[in-house]
C-alpha cells in the first residue's frame, strides 16, 4: 500500500494529525473507487505493513490499549554522537 502516513488519521510516531488526513484521506478513498471501478474488480486490500494495515478504502493505524502505536520508533536509527 504505502509507507507514509499521509493518509492515515496519525502518523507513524502515534500522533494525531486531523487536518492532513482530512485532506488526503478522502482523495485515496476516491482513486481507490475510481481504479476498482475503472478495472472492473472490487478493491482488495494487500497484506498489513510494519506502518498500517490497508482498507477498502484506504489505510488504519494501528493501535495499542486504543492509543495510536508508534511504529515509527521500530525503525529508527538511534543518534550516536
Amino acid at each position: 500500500m504505502t509507507f507514509s502516513d499521509l493518509w492515515m488519521p496519525y502518523d507513524l510516531k502515534g500522533r494525531a494529525q486531523p487536518a492532513v488526513h482530512a485532506a488526503n484521506a478522502p482523495r485515496l478513498a476516491a482513486a481507490l473507487r475510481d481504479l476498482a471501478e475503472a478495472l472492473g474488480s472490487e478493491t482488495d486490500p494487500d497484506d498489513p505493513t510494519y506502518f498500517g494495515k490497508p482498507t477498502e478504502t484506504g489505510i488504519d493505524n494501528y493501535f495499542d490499549d486504543g492509543i495510536a502505536s508508534d511504529v515509527w520508533s521500530r525503525f529508527e536509527i538511534p543518534y550516536v554522537s
